[in-house]
């Protein structure tokens, strides 16, 4: 996508969603003005996909925003080329990147912060819980 028109926040991008050409252009939430060329020929083809990543592959003519019809969350992570490139919140609901002009792959990776913190909490109290019951059956 090469058209943009940037939000300070939600409830603006929310009041600038009915007037817009979804087909053009698209509402970017919090970022500052990306220098966007009009360009043609860009496409994206989703690789790979499941419950905690997406990889995309998109050829763009001209430096544009690729954006996935997925769920904006804030544990959503992206990289381009192993280089983690910054997610904005697009069209209120959606995620989105800018990328350069050429192709390139982009893989989304979810991953909170308290989802990590509660695995390791859980192996952790799994953990102990057995240390207990095997000293337990050792007496």
């Amino acid at each position: 996508m090469h058209g943009v028109t940037y939000a300070s926040d939600n409830r603006e991008a929310l009041d600038l969603l009915p007037r817009i050409d979804f087909k053009k252009e698209a509402v970017v939430e919090g970022a500052s003005n990306q220098a966007l060329e009009q360009g043609q020929g860009s496409r994206a083809e989703v690789l790979r996909s499941g419950a905690n990543y997406v990889e995309v592959k998109a050829v763009l003519g001209a430096s544009g925003l690729l954006v996935l019809s997925d769920t904006y969350h804030h544990g959503w992570r992206a990289f381009e080329r192993d280089t983690q490139i910054e997610i904005h919140r697009v069209n209120a609901t959606m995620r989105g990147v800018f990328l350069p002009a050429g192709e390139r792959l982009v893989t989304f990776t979810y991953s909170p912060k308290g989802f990590t913190a509660g695995c390791v909490l859980f192996f952790l109290g799994a953990g102990a819980a057995a240390l207990l019951i095997l000293r337990k059956e050792r007496r």
